[in-house]
Order: structure tokens, then sequence, then C-alpha cells
């Protein structure tokens, strides 16, 4: 599902970035990796946020909330 909503530049973040990088960038859904689960929503969202903020350099999506630096540690001593 994911593959093709990207395929037809309609998948957000992922689609947009693809198009516009210089470095002629492009997705792998091959080399993908599950980084985890959440039961919920919320678990859902907290995860995606300390990812995102853990690999910062290495992502091209915003999170859908923001951690204050308080839950970043403490997710970072117990994630």
């Amino acid at each position: 599902k994911h593959r093709t909503k990207v395929g037809a530049g309609e998948d957000g973040n992922l689609a947009l970035h693809c198009s516009r990088c210089p470095g002629k960038c492009s997705s792998r859904f091959a080399d993908v990796t599950i980084l985890g689960y959440g039961k919920t929503r919320k678990a859902r969202e907290i995860f995606e946020a300390f990812q995102i903020a853990k690999h910062d350099d290495a992502c091209v999506s915003s999170p859908s909330i923001a951690l204050t630096a308080k839950e970043f540690h403490y997710l970072s001593d117990h994630v």
C-alpha cells in the first residue's frame, strides 16, 4: 500500500522528498526494517517521534507529535 502511494506521488513527505532530492533519492522498500510496533495510535506516534529525533539526519519525515527533551532522554534510557 505504501509503495503504491509513493510511486503515484501521493504519500506526502517521502514522495515529495524523492521528487525534489538533488541526489535522486528513491524509496527502497526491499531494505525496510520495522523498528517497532505500538498497540495504540498514541504509542505509535510516541515511538515515531522518538525514532525520528534519534535518527534525524537520516529521516525525510516529520513526527506527528513533539517530544520534550525530558521525554526524549527518558525514552533513550528505556527503549
